[in-house]
């Protein structure tokens, strides 16, 4: 049987300038900037560890809240594109929208007492408490989803109503719509991709179960060694630098993935005659 596939008219490749640049910045300033600052500081000078740990975390604080702004006003301008599919206002974000300005909350009062207290161990803690509540939020839609539970509210582009779709279709939905421009548009089409494609639900489902689970392992064995050196040093190291290296990794597992699916597609409907 025959069946029309959605095109989805976006070769990234053309967009990774837009997207590298701010993930390049936040990237810098959350693990090589606040590691080196620290280290720098703490070790080839005599300052207290308030000194140390401020420059580094301030900067990795001010790039973020930069981003925060960007994502917030592209949303909630008048004459914004980029909303959800269906939004009933200005003020419905995005769920990658809501779930930076909470995460940043929490993260910079988190490091904002851990300074004051010249805790090194409770700042080691912050990309740790992200990947936790990523992490986290991805099982929890593997286990909906495997319930077919309908969402009660809208997700992103995705309407209530419906059995819960994929926590990283969302941040796809999310990242691709705003940081790389491409609009309402483009959320329309991934979902609607989303929906025709079996091989594209099941690739979802699993890039949910591997983000998911692994966050939530690398997560515990990061805060696991936080606690457990008797340098607290060695814990801040681990604890600015294991996350990006662990989601590099990620990275490259998922484009192999994407890839496979894309072929997985192309046989399964070998007859439609509109894959992109």
């Amino acid at each position: 049987m025959s069946q029309n596939i959605p095109r989805i008219p976006l070769d990234l490749r053309k967009h990774k300038l837009a997207i590298a640049i701010p993930w390049t910045i936040i990237v810098t300033t959350g693990c090589f900037i606040p590691v080196a600052v620290y280290f720098g500081v703490h070790y080839g000078t005599n300052k207290d560890l308030t000194t140390a740990l401020s420059p580094g975390l301030a900067t990795f604080g001010a790039s973020s809240g930069y981003n925060l702004y960007f994502r917030f006003w592209s949303l909630y301008k008048a004459k914004s594109t980029c909303r959800p599919v269906n939004s009933p206002s200005r003020w419905f974000l995005d769920n990658f929208m809501w779930n930076f300005m909470i995460l940043f909350g929490i993260l910079t009062v988190l490091i904002s007492v851990a300074i004051a207290k010249e805790q090194v161990r409770v700042a080691s803690l912050s990309l740790s408490i992200l990947m936790f509540a990523v992490g986290l939020q991805m099982v929890i839609v593997v286990v909906l989803r495997s319930f077919r539970v309908q969402s009660p509210f809208q997700v992103s582009s995705a309407p209530p109503g419906e059995t819960v779709k994929s926590a990283a279709l969302a941040i796809v939905e999310d990242v691709v719509a705003v940081d790389a421009k491409q609009g309402a548009e483009m959320r329309a089409l991934l979902l609607a991709r989303y929906d025709a494609s079996p091989p594209i639900q099941n690739l979802f489902w699993k890039l949910d179960l591997l983000w998911g689970v692994s966050a939530l392992g690398v997560a515990a064995g990061i805060v696991a060694i936080i606690f457990a050196v008797h340098n607290y040093s060695v814990g801040f190291a681990v604890g600015y630098s294991v996350p990006w290296i662990w989601a590099g990794l990620m990275t490259i597992v998922t484009i192999q993935m994407v890839k496979a699916a894309k072929r997985e597609e192309e046989r399964y409907f070998s007859q439609a005659g509109s894959i992109d």
